[in-house]
């Protein structure tokens, strides 16, 4: 289920969001938030997953930050009959990530518990952040990395 590339079947998927997804992105993006994406993802590396009858359900990839990759995915409300083929492949993919970046890492809606629930499934740690209340942040990997110098030890 997860690995087709790129194409435009990620359109379909942000026609039809999760709710919980849009509520998260509306806080980030505005109300404009779905021209914001297709234009920041028209030449991104993302890539779509399928049902096993083909129909477009999620949309996921990374976005490098030096040696962080924020990784993301945006599902339809279809992703729940396929959430155990989903794991499997979500599993394989996101330890290519950890071995490709020292930290993979974003934010996930408090409210969002299906989505809480599936990451920690996939092994991701969770911390609170006091400037983003209504998020969590998630993260697998070295967090020393994603720290300023200066709270390393360093100068």
């Amino acid at each position: 289920m997860l690995s087709k590339e790129k194409n435009d079947d990620y359109i379909y998927v942000f026609d039809n969001l999760r709710a919980s997804d849009v509520d998260a992105i509306k806080l980030n993006r505005g109300e404009n938030w779905k021209e914001t994406l297709i234009e920041q993802f028209k030449d991104a590396d993302l890539r779509v997953g399928y049902t096993n009858d083909g129909k477009p359900v999620l949309v996921y990839g990374v976005l490098e930050e030096g040696s962080i990759g924020v990784i993301w995915m945006l599902t339809t409300d279809d992703i729940v009959k396929e959430q155990r083929s989903f794991i499997v492949g979500a599993k394989e993919y996101v330890q290519e990530q950890v071995d490709k970046y020292k930290l993979i890492c974003n934010y996930v809606l408090k409210a969002d518990k299906r989505a809480i629930k599936w990451l920690k499934s996939l092994g991701f740690l969770f911390l609170e952040d006091p400037n983003r209340t209504d998020f969590l942040f998630f993260y697998k990997g070295d967090l020393q990395c994603a720290l300023p110098a200066q709270e390393k030890g360093g100068k």
